[in-house]
């Protein structure tokens, strides 16, 4: 692919541009598979379909960077514990100091993009949700937690894929679920803390 860069770039300090690992996660839930998603997003960059620039921790300087970068293997998204990070393609490899790597969100969400909603023929009609419950979904988030662990506990592996379900679960059972995910999924994490996985 040629180094010609499209007709209207985004500007480098656009807010949709996103922390590589903030995309990650993202991919990474649509994929299904760290690794699958790691090895997508890695041929996206390399030909172009998701856009890549970079921020120098020291100057703030921001850099575009051409799918060539990722193509000729410069440089790879890797996952280094649970975070993704990009990396020289340098043997061994090694992590990438001072700078951090962003990815246009536009691009990530075209490539990846959010499951379909069901038909509005198909889905039934909801009643107006009433106030906000005070406390009982604690409850029923902890009581589907252990129905899930009893039947399938390798699915407590994934926080990301419990949020999900989770959020579905409330919304058929009380017509409800935290307007933020990260409220669900601080609930989950600190009701699976004992648990072994």
């Amino acid at each position: 692919m040629g180094s010609k860069l499209r007709k209207t770039e985004p500007s480098l300090d656009d807010p949709r541009w996103r922390p590589v690992d903030e995309e990650y996660q993202l991919i990474r839930q649509r994929c299904g598979h760290p690794q699958l998603a790691i090895i997508d997003l890695n041929q996206a960059l390399a030909d172009g379909r998701v856009r890549s620039m970079r921020r120098h921790t020291g100057s703030g300087k921001r850099e575009r960077l051409l799918p060539e970068v990722w193509a000729h293997r410069d440089l790879a998204i890797e996952l280094v514990g649970s975070f993704a990070v990009a990396l020289s393609r340098r043997r061994p490899p090694v992590q990438v100091d001072g700078l951090v790597f962003f990815l246009w969100h536009p691009d990530v969400e075209k490539v990846w993009p959010a499951p379909r909603q069901v038909d509005d023929e198909m889905a039934p009609v909801r009643a107006k949700p009433g106030t906000k419950p005070t406390g009982d979904w604690y409850t029923l988030i902890a009581q589907w937690l252990i129905a899930v662990a009893a039947d399938d506990p390798k699915r407590l592996l994934n926080v990301d894929a419990l949020v999900v379900e989770a959020t579905a679960f409330l919304e058929k059972e009380i017509s409800w679920a935290p307007s933020n995910p990260k409220d669900l999924r601080k609930k989950i994490v600190e009701l699976l803390i004992l648990v072994p996985r």
